[in-house]
């Protein structure tokens, strides 16, 4: 995938956490086999709010659709996102188009570059195990 921005590039104003509306955005999976379904989880870093919905399968259009979705209800509050390199943000170019945001992709296996995000995800697998099938939870 070839990505525009890194998190290098980030303002220091988003790594300062001084301003709302910078947003990191995750997926949680069940277990191989169990589900495609999955968690999209998106964290405020300022605030540390979090908003988790379920979404079909990781796919750049499911994530799309979610981002939306997202998007509907908090686009005042969306100033720039930060995502890992999972295959779900590889159609970061039309969020970026369709939104004007500029989305910064961590480098490969840096889970840390996103603390608040991976924070609240290992919060939630305390309610959806790892072997949780997400076709059961509504």
């Amino acid at each position: 995938m070839r990505i525009q921005y890194t998190i290098d590039q980030r303002p220091d104003k988003v790594n300062k956490r001084n301003e709302f509306g910078h947003w990191e955005i995750d997926t949680i999976l069940s277990s191989r086999g169990q589900s495609k379904q999955c968690l999209a989880t998106f964290v405020e870093r300022r605030s540390r709010f979090i908003w988790a919905i379920k979404i079909s399968d990781r796919t750049k259009k499911s994530m799309n659709k979610v981002f939306s979705t997202f998007m509907n209800q908090f686009s005042s509050s969306v100033k720039f996102i930060t995502v890992d390199h999972g295959k779900e943000f590889s159609g970061y170019q039309e969020l970026n188009k369709n939104y004007n945001l500029p989305v910064y992709f961590c480098h490969p296996y840096s889970p840390w570059a996103r603390g608040s995000n991976e924070y609240f995800n290992r919060k939630l697998r305390w309610f959806f195990p790892k072997k949780t099938n997400f076709n059961l939870v509504s």
